[in-house]
């Protein structure tokens, strides 16, 4: 998945041409504010559809989720809403190791 909206959208053709894996892009293009997608994930969030690795690997994105709307960067937990939302809600079935 890669956001496409504004100058992203370059980004993205450069990489579907460029790159090994650019067939493989999926673009979406972003049509709710932020505000209201980090609002949709803290749901999934509470419901235990989403949790952080206990590894410490994830401390920037546990910051952004902590400190939204007021931390100075939002892009991980952005990411991880759009990521999570179309993995619960998009055509295919999530699958899950335990």
């Amino acid at each position: 998945m890669f956001e496409s909206n504004a100058a992203f959208a370059g980004i993205r053709d450069l990489l579907i041409h460029h790159a090994r894996f650019g067939p493989k892009i999926q673009s979406i293009t972003q049509v709710r504010e932020k505000t209201v997608r980090i609002a949709a994930f803290a749901v999934t969030v509470q419901n235990g559809c989403f949790r952080l690795n206990g590894d410490g690997s994830q401390v920037e994105l546990f910051h952004e989720m902590t400190t939204f709307p007021f931390g100075d960067r939002d892009d991980l937990l952005d990411a991880a809403a759009t990521g999570t939302a179309y993995l619960l809600n998009g055509p295919c079935q999530p699958r899950i190791w335990v």
